[in-house]
């Protein structure tokens, strides 16, 4: 009986050395802390640039707008007679009626034709202007009779000497008539402002 207890103790013996001595069992390594994997993060949108719509402006505002007054213009009716002013001639009658020479003084200021005799004929060399007069009518100093004048710087224009050309010739003259000294005279320049009459 002894002999069994001293076999299991020395089996218990061997038994604990053999679990003294042996490697120790390898610890348990630890898992690695397994990161778990980054997850990826959702691919940032690309930003599509999206342009802006342009902002047109359409003004819904309705202006309202103020009635104009309507004015309705009469037109004025300008009378122009002309538009070019009429220029003021002294008159030049072509062939003037012939008046006796008795009655030139009434148509002084007048272009006229007076006919008549010359009764005298006279050229003041010497006076001043150098005139030549040629009486019809009546002779000097009569302030009824008709009196011609030719200055003489108007000598030149008759082929003869005018008191020798008219002398006792009965005449018409033209030209502008006019008073001096209460006497009936008209200025003479050329000889077409003369003509002679026939003789009856």
């Amino acid at each position: 009986m002894r002999k069994l207890w001293a076999l299991i103790l020395l089996l218990l013996l061997v038994g604990c050395t053999s679990l003294t001595t042996a490697d120790p069992p390898p610890a348990a390594s630890t898992p690695a802390a397994v990161l778990p994997s980054a997850t990826p993060a959702p691919p940032s949108p690309t930003a599509t640039w999206t342009p802006a719509p342009t902002a047109t402006a359409t003004s819904t505002a309705t202006a309202t707008l103020m009635p104009t007054a309507s004015v309705t213009a009469t037109p004025t009716v300008t009378s122009t007679a002309s538009a070019t002013p009429t220029e003021t001639e002294t008159p030049t009658p072509a062939a003037p009626t012939p008046i006796p020479w008795e009655m030139a003084g009434l148509f002084a200021g007048e272009e006229g034709t007076a006919c008549g005799p010359v009764v005298r004929t006279y050229f003041a060399k010497k006076t001043g202007g150098s005139p030549t007069f040629l009486d019809i009518g009546l002779p000097y100093p009569d302030p009824q009779r008709l009196n011609v004048i030719i200055w003489g710087r108007y000598r030149d224009n008759f082929p003869q000497p005018p008191e020798h050309m008219y002398y006792q010739k009965t005449i018409c003259v033209s030209g502008h008539i006019e008073l001096y000294q209460g006497v009936a005279q008209i200025e003479v320049r050329s000889p077409e402002q003369i003509v002679e009459q026939a003789a009856p």
